[in-house]
């Protein structure tokens, strides 16, 4: 999953998509989380996803 946290609409931040609406990401100032796309920050800051297998 790819967002964007700097205003510019480019990615930059990614995550990786765990089902039930959440994924799990890394940041510098929480580590580890697990956060829902529903969440107000990381919802309108989803810029899309990628399926690698």
């Amino acid at each position: 999953m790819f967002f964007t946290t700097n205003g510019a609409g480019t990615v930059s931040h990614v995550g990786i998509y765990i089902g039930n609406n959440e994924f799990i990401s890394a940041t510098s100032s929480h580590g580890v989380m697990i956060n829902s796309l529903s969440n107000s920050y990381w919802g309108p800051r989803y810029l899309g996803a990628k399926r690698y297998l």
